[in-house]
């Protein structure tokens, strides 16, 4: 009843403007749509990055015998070859829309948005070997404000996969491995962003967002799951947590805070512009104890930051960007939430 009253308010309160503002359908374009940052990009990138340094524990696999007894965590991988191994080819499509805009420009605006975008990372020297693939889509209403504050609210969903050719690479080591049990990482949140990006003042523009786990939302395998959930006719009490590579009980619920913000420099010429992105992200699932080796209990956030120098091209609404970036963090599939790297890569965004 509480929120409904809210909502009654909200709207109430709203309805003044509606007198006096204009009302478009599909509009071109969403407010937050030229952002970098992956939890904000709904754009269409190819990019090739090496990873310089990586603790190797990004995703494993496990196996139950035939016979019942279990198995092990396996990498994806049974012959790692740090020459040829290192390299990737990382592949992003997506969009943006929205659906209804009212309000006045340049004073208050409003619209309702959705966007999406799929996100798949393959072994650039391996063949066609996919490590896994990532769906991400956010539903929410946005505000402008006095053509720069930016204000957006809504869901958004996560689910991680991990590839073909990973599982068949881990069922390489022993045929006789039946009951693959992968770390995949599935999650609905709400979640709240503010931003800057004034067109008069083109020079600088930036975003912090939010991020938090609904309750009834859980991660693969334990780290973020209410007791009710069972898998394999078994909730949580009734399973070993030190089997499924994580330590400790989480109780009915475990929000794992995200915590993302980006700045923009951006210098604007004739036919395009260049700018620095510095991009951070923290994540409180690093207290979640999911991972294999033991690291401090009491460390509870795990940081990403990413420095990226890009030069756009613009032909009126279409810009095509070249980018070339630093990052130190998480490996860039969810399921790989394990896996720490610093990357080098260059890369090609397209927006329309």
């Amino acid at each position: 009843m509480k929120r409904k009253t809210i909502l009654i308010l909200i709207v109430l309160s709203l309805f003044p403007l509606t007198l006096f503002s204009s009302v478009s359908f599909l509009p071109e374009h969403t407010f937050f749509s030229s952002f970098k940052s992956d939890l904000l990009s709904s754009s269409n990138n190819l990019e090739v990055f090496y990873e310089a340094k990586s603790n190797m524990e990004g995703q494993f696999i496990r196996f139950d015998k035939k016979d019942g007894v279990p198995g092990e965590w396996y990498l994806p991988i049974n012959d790692f070859n740090k020459d040829k191994d290192s390299f990737f080819l990382h592949l992003q499509t997506g969009g943006s829309v929205g659906f209804l805009r009212f309000g006045k420009e340049s004073i208050l605006e409003m619209q309702l948005v959705m966007d999406a975008h799929i996100s798949s990372v393959f072994y650039l020297l391996r063949g066609n070997d996919n490590l896994g693939f990532d769906g991400v889509y956010f539903m929410g209403g946005e505000l402008k404000a006095l053509d720069s504050i930016l204000l957006r609210g809504g869901i958004r969903h996560f689910s991680g996969h991990v590839g073909d050719e990973a599982i068949f690479n881990a069922l390489g080591r022993d045929p006789s491995f039946v009951g693959a049990e992968m770390t995949e990482f599935v999650e609905d949140a709400y979640e709240v962003a503010l931003g800057y990006d004034n067109p008069k003042f083109p020079y600088l523009k930036g975003a912090f967002g939010l991020i938090v786990p609904k309750a009834e939302s859980y991660m693969m395998p334990f780290v973020h799951r209410p007791d009710w959930i069972t898998s394999g006719g078994k909730d949580n009490s009734e399973r070993d947590p030190l089997s499924y590579g994580v330590r400790g009980d989480y109780g009915p619920s475990y929000n794992g805070l995200t915590l993302y913000s980006e700045m923009d420099g951006i210098l604007p010429f004739s036919w395009g512009s260049l700018s620095a992105s510095y991009i951070i992200t923290l994540y409180e699932s690093g207290k979640t104890k999911h991972t294999l080796s033991p690291l401090d209990d009491q460390d509870v956030w795990e940081i990403s930051h990413e420095l990226r120098l890009s030069l756009a091209l613009e032909n009126g609404k279409l810009s095509l960007s070249m980018d070339g970036f630093v990052r130190k963090g998480r490996f860039p599939l969810l399921s790989y939430y394990w896996r720490e790297s610093t990357v080098i890569g260059f890369g090609f965004s397209l927006k329309g």
